[in-house]
């Protein structure tokens, strides 16, 4: 049995790739997010999805309920001298990825969404101390089984 968090996570990111956003990327699911933000790695917008948590519930006397986190991890360095410009573009970037996702059906894996949160709206202590803009959606997925 695959683990029902990961193929969200995957299917996410085929998703985001199939939409039209203000920016250009090319989203992945990765099982752990390892970019050295001091390196410098990070030069092109990384949307990387990542399968975070499961929790499970009985649902009805014959179904179960389980609600599976996804992290949508946002990264950029930006140029200091356009930094304050670069947040404000990037913040809505951020916006438009949770708006699409917030109406996003994975029927592949039979996911609905639930919540959708943004928080950190971005890291200030990576702006300040690595001039990297990081920013983390999570999505609550719910799949009901049985």
């Amino acid at each position: 049995m695959s683990s029902t968090p990961i193929d969200i996570a995957e299917a996410l990111a085929v998703a985001l790739n199939a939409g039209d956003f203000s920016e250009d990327f090319t989203a992945s699911w990765e099982e752990v997010i390892d970019n050295d933000l001091r390196k410098g790695d990070i030069n092109d917008l990384q949307v990387l999805t990542l399968a975070a948590s499961l929790d499970a519930s009985t649902y009805d006397r014959v179904s179960d309920q389980h609600d599976s986190s996804i992290f949508i991890s946002i990264q950029k360095k930006i140029d200091p001298k356009t930094r304050r410009a670069a947040v404000k573009s990037l913040s809505g970037f951020v916006q438009e990825l949770m708006d699409y996702v917030l109406r996003l059906e994975l029927p592949s894996v039979g996911a609905q969404v639930v919540s959708v949160q943004n928080s950190p709206l971005y890291d200030g202590e990576q702006l300040r101390d690595n001039g990297a803009y990081v920013s983390l959606i999570t999505v609550l997925y719910r799949t009901v089984t049985g």
